[in-house]
């Protein structure tokens, strides 16, 4: 039949391009990436009017684990408080719309409520203690 000479899939190839997933580290074509992500990556650098980041930078496989961690930490975690909340990291105080739910990436544990400062710096740096120590050390050697 002649609809059979057209294929309903996208074809793959050198052309279309790949992106680094900042999750596993793996150069993967475009179509493993949501479409903004991809939007803003072929955009040339003067033409970009936002940013893309945290899981919009992860390819849709390691987005969907990082969401379903992300669900069994919310199931774990006490319930978000509904009112002004001190940051479990830094201490300044929230209004309740602004806290988030920090977790373990790697076992899903809820870890506590932060703002957006400690919760972004923290996964900046690995969320981990190593690499908290590394910047620790920076700081320590004289690099302030």
């Amino acid at each position: 039949m002649q609809l059979d000479l057209f294929s309903t899939e996208k074809e793959e190839s050198a052309e279309c391009g790949t992106m680094l997933c900042r999750k596993c580290n793996t150069s993967k074509p475009f179509s493993s990436f949501r479409e903004n992500a991809v939007i803003y990556e072929t955009q040339p650098r003067e033409r970009r009017t936002s940013s893309v980041c945290g899981v919009l930078r992860y390819c849709k496989d390691c987005g969907k684990e990082y969401v379903r961690g992300r669900n069994i930490a919310q199931k774990l975690a006490p319930p978000k408080p509904i009112e002004e909340y001190p940051c479990d990291c830094c201490g300044t105080l929230l209004d309740p719309k602004k806290i988030l739910l920090d977790h373990d990436h790697v076992t899903y544990a809820f870890r506590g409520w932060l703002c957006r400062s400690c919760n972004t710096g923290i996964g900046a740096l690995g969320d981990t203690v190593e690499g908290l120590e590394r910047a620790i050390k920076y700081l320590k050697d004289g690099h302030e």
